[in-house]
C-alpha cells in the first residue's frame, strides 16, 4: 500500500483512520522506532507551522481548540522538551 501526496489509495480511495496507523506503525517497527504515536507528532508539528510564521489563532482554529490556552500547551511542551535535550548537552570546552 502505497501513500499518495493526496493522502489516498492508488485506487484513490481515502485512507481510514485505522489505515493511517496501521501504515505509521509498520514504518515505526520498520525503522526501529518504540512508542510513538502519531499524536505525539501533534506538538513538533504546531511549533513547525508557528515557526513558519503562521499565528497562534491560526493554529487554534485548524486544529479545533476551544480556547488557545489548549493550543498554547502545544508550542510549550515543545519548548521544554528542547530545553531538556539542550540541558543534557555538555558544554563545549574553552580553548585557551
Amino acid at each position: 500500500m502505497t501513500v499518495q501526496s493526496e493522502g489516498t489509495r492508488r485506487d484513490r480511495r481515502p485512507y481510514s483512520a485505522s489505515g493511517i496507523r496501521s501504515l505509521w506503525n509498520r514504518a515505526c517497527r520498520r525503522a526501529g522506532v518504540e512508542d510513538i504515536t502519531l499524536k505525539d507528532l501533534r506538538p513538533s508539528s504546531v511549533t513547525a507551522i508557528h515557526a513558519a510564521g503562521a499565528s497562534v489563532e491560526a493554529i487554534q482554529k485548524r486544529l479545533g481548540h476551544s480556547t488557545i490556552e489548549t493550543t498554547e500547551v502545544y508550542l510549550r511542551s515543545k519548548a521544554i522538551a528542547e530545553s531538556a535535550v539542550l540541558a543534557s548537552i555538555p558544554p563545549k570546552p574553552r580553548n585557551g
